[in-house]
């Protein structure tokens, strides 16, 4: 508040007030509106309007950072496909950008909607696979360095804890199991409870019954699906959004925990790799007629890790739809980011069922 002469008045977000004491009252008024200042007693306030970025209310900062990303998305991805760097074309490209984009916003189902897409663009799916893996690590870690300050790391680790004990048993049957038979059964029940918790009625005060208990089985489920079929963040989604949690508090569970269970199922694929007995099968357990693996493991991580130089082309798009999504998200209230959770367990559930 600037207190002139016998009045004041109050400074509005956008302007900037600089006061004129003026000694004479009968001073031209056509004069003063000309030059855009308001007499008060004998005090003159010239208002000017701030420009720039933070005299805009949020939503249409959202809006031009939204374009801003998408246009520079577009003339990256035509850019790439001029010089023939990506041979799904530019599409590949910006569906790439759109799955990390959306996925960002809830904090996971990166790999089911890129995967949902990049599948039908492209009948390479081996470097689809590889692709996923590179954009997805990167964009949790992404997520996770600029909501680090907000981690609570007594809500993190029973998810963890329990989560790293699943991602071997995962993994396990992962090589021993058939997949294929167990995979749409965990899409139908995503499925089921995302579209309940879309039309259920709101319920007054968390569930907080059978807490750490119901954390513990959430974060084994996570690690266990995430091992088996690369998908560890809806388990945990799903339960964290019961917990009465704002959206912060529940990202900040969610993205850390499918990094560190990402890592942890990489490393048991190494471990449990069966020396000289074949590979993953999706269609059934570990096929001794196919091409053996190295005696120590090493040919998984060797094969993860063996990268084309194309993929490495999609990570900036991937990553800069990640930064674009995470601002969307600090803009949603509570609920809509329960909508949009629900929405990405739906999405990851149709994922399972391809």
């Amino acid at each position: 508040m600037i207190m002139l002469g016998m009045s004041n008045r109050m400074i509005q977000p956008g302007l900037r007030l600089d006061a004129i004491a003026m000694e004479s009252a009968g001073l031209e008024s056509a004069v003063m509106e000309s030059a855009g200042m308001a007499s008060v007693g004998h005090a003159v306030l010239i208002e000017k309007r701030v420009p720039g970025w933070f005299a805009l209310d949020s939503r249409t900062q959202l809006t031009l950072l939204g374009m801003g990303c998408l246009i520079l998305a577009a003339v990256y991805s035509v850019a790439v496909d001029k010089v023939g760097l990506a041979p799904a074309g530019t599409i590949s490209l910006l569906a790439v950008f759109v799955a990390a984009l959306a996925s960002s916003i809830g904090g996971f189902a990166f790999s089911a909607m890129c995967g949902a897409m990049l599948f039908h663009l492209t009948s390479d799916t081996v470097s689809v696979v590889k692709l996923m893996l590179l954009c997805s690590i990167a964009n949790q870690a992404m997520s996770v360095i600029l909501i680090r300050k907000d981690i609570i790391w007594r809500n993190l680790t029973p998810f963890v804890v329990a989560g790293l004990i699943g991602a071997p048993v995962g993994v396990w049957c992962l090589i021993n199991t058939k997949p294929k038979t167990y995979i749409p059964i965990i899409g139908v029940l995503l499925i089921v409870y995302s579209v309940y918790m879309l039309f259920r009625k709101p319920v007054d005060g968390p569930a907080r019954r059978f807490g750490l208990p119901w954390d513990l089985l959430a974060g084994f489920v996570g690690g266990v699906t995430g091992g088996f079929v690369a998908s560890p963040g809806a388990p945990l989604a799903a339960r964290v959004s019961q917990k009465g949690w704002d959206k912060t508090a529940q990202r900040t569970v969610v993205q850390p925990f499918i990094l560190i269970v990402q890592f942890a199922a990489a490393l048991s694929m190494v471990l449990l790799s069966k020396p000289a007995s074949g590979f993953i099968d999706i269609d059934g357990p570990v096929s001794s007629t196919a091409a053996p693996w190295s005696s120590d493991g090493t040919a998984a991580i060797t094969e993860i890790m063996n990268l084309d130089a194309t993929a490495w082309i999609y990570l900036p798009l991937s990553l800069l739809g990640t930064w674009c999504g995470i601002a969307v998200f600090r803009h949603l209230t509570d609920r809509q980011f329960a909508v949009v959770t629900n929405l990405l367990l739906i999405v990851s559930g149709l994922g399972l069922l391809r």
